[in-house]
């Protein structure tokens, strides 16, 4: 039962990962995806993953490592983990092609998931420019949480929590479910992340 319900869910989040790259490849450059997109990890996330070598990896860097970089044809997304100002802890990937990133990103959670690691896994956030309607070249961030398996936009206003711009979140809800994104539809669930250190 388990295993069927991660199959849906990763067929799910593939399928909307490509709907974004493709938006972002449309001329008209109303989404723009730009090269960074974080995971949020808990500080405690244990890794235990045998690579092709049968060596353990015994921490996340050198998991993370293992799996992008395992094959001579991997896109070699950047990456690095830091902690930010409100003491979460991140794995930034970093990669100027929206397709890469993308990849990279399923790559990292599906391998969390392999690890039986996915619990350490509260979400990730894609940051894109949007140029659509009246909102004009406005960073607005796409959030991704485990626990609802959903996605909703977010737009912060500051630093200070509580600080967003609910209507270009709704105008940019509305234009990712025309492209046939799938989205949280019940925004008391869209939970903002302040201090996203990118």
């Amino acid at each position: 039962m388990f295993k069927l319900f991660s199959k849906n869910f990763l067929d799910d989040l593939w399928a909307n990962l490509q709907i974004l790259a493709s938006i972002h490849d449309d001329q008209s450059k109303e989404v723009i995806i730009e090269s960074k997109s974080g995971i949020l990890i808990d500080a405690l996330v244990k890794i235990n993953y045998p690579n092709v070598k049968n060596k353990k990896v015994s921490n996340i860097n050198n998991f993370l490592e293992d799996i992008l970089y395992d094959q001579e044809e991997s896109s070699r997304t950047k990456f690095e983990l830091i902690e930010d100002s409100h003491n979460m802890n991140w794995i930034i990937l970093n990669d100027q092609s929206p397709h890469n990133l993308y990849s990279s990103l399923y790559t990292v959670i599906n391998a969390l998931l392999s690890n039986n690691s996915i619990k350490s896994i509260i979400g990730f956030v894609s940051k894109m420019t949007i140029n659509y309607k009246n909102i004009h070249n406005q960073t607005i961030y796409l959030i991704y949480r485990m626990d609802t398996k959903s996605f909703y936009p977010f737009c912060p206003t500051s630093d200070e929590i509580g600080e967003q711009d609910r209507e270009k979140e709704s105008l940019f809800y509305n234009y990712l479910k025309k492209n046939k994104f799938k989205l949280e539809n019940n925004k008391k669930k869209w939970l903002g992340i302040w201090g996203i250190p990118f």
